[in-house]
């Protein structure tokens, strides 16, 4: 995000554009992330509209290279210091002992997925963790909303083909999902293993995706975006397992109630589920 921002302000400071909302709605996004406060830059603090902050680089150098090696050198600086620090914030379960984060294993929608292992159990456990930086309050909000929903949906399912979900809450003032951790492969990584299926092993693949699917929509959930990298064969168990319901969709009684940011898709590519309206009789 700094990056794209960095070029806009590039752009307005040497004679092009940048949409002044763009410009005030990431600016007061950086303002309110307290971490980072102290490290934006002075022209970002002190001008609240693109103009004002135009008008500010031109008193700062008479001349586009001078505005370009300021701004250029100001976020690089900014995004070192978030890079630098990162890693001492990522890891909201340090703070308990018997918990060591072993490895990401996933990132995407609204957070990232790492692979947990609990010293007193000896388990190996995935935890996905909320991650909103440079969003607004109100965005912060929101998303924690959504994503407290999904947890709460996610408890109702209990099925031998559905990732099992084992705790939600808050640590470091991060929200965070514990599910079981899956040793295996997804069906990407089937195919690569054994080729193109005939239809006889094919259908071994679909019946306990079906399953678990059908025990989800009988609960009112469904998993909207279904796709190779969401199902995992465990090579303990033997079994399929469907994996991040992190853009399920809640069906209400008008049956089109989505979790997912306003005017963004459920899924992508080649596995985009069809857009579907009810039909009047």
């Amino acid at each position: 995000m700094l990056d794209e921002y960095k070029m806009g302000l590039l752009s307005k400071a040497t004679d092009g554009t940048i949409d002044d909302k763009y410009y005030i709605q990431t600016r007061n996004a950086l303002l309110e992330n307290v971490s980072i406060k102290e490290q934006i830059p002075k022209f970002i603090r002190s001008c609240r509209t693109s103009d004002e902050f135009r008008k500010y680089m031109q008193n700062e150098s008479g001349n586009y290279a001078g505005r370009k090696t300021l701004i250029t050198d100001s976020i690089n600086c900014l995004i070192e210091y978030i890079e630098e620090h990162s890693d001492e914030e990522a890891d909201p379960f340090s703070q308990i002992k018997q918990y060591k984060r072993v490895e990401q294993i996933g990132y995407g929608g609204f957070g990232s997925v790492f692979k947990y292992h609990n010293a007193c159990l000896d388990m190996d456990f995935a935890v996905k963790v909320y991650s909103s930086i440079f969003v607004s309050s109100d965005e912060q909000r929101e998303g924690e909303r959504r994503f407290f929903r999904e947890a709460k949906m996610l408890f109702r399912l209990n099925h031998m083909n559905i990732v099992k979900i084992y705790d939600a809450g808050r640590i470091s003032e991060r929200p965070f999902i514990r599910m079981e951790y899956i040793e295996g492969y997804d069906l990407n990584g089937l195919q690569k293993k054994y080729g193109m299926l005939s239809f006889e092993y094919s259908v071994k693949v679909i019946k306990p995706i079906l399953n678990g699917l059908k025990y989800a929509h009988g609960k009112g959930i469904i998993h909207g975006d279904l796709k190779p990298s969401n199902v995992v064969f465990s090579t303990k168990e033997k079994i399929f397992k469907i994996i991040d319901f992190g853009v399920s969709a809640f069906l209400d009684t008008e049956n089109n109630t989505k979790l997912t940011k306003t005017g963004e898709a459920v899924a992508g590519g080649a596995f985009i589920i069809p857009y579907c309206r009810k039909i009047p009789n």
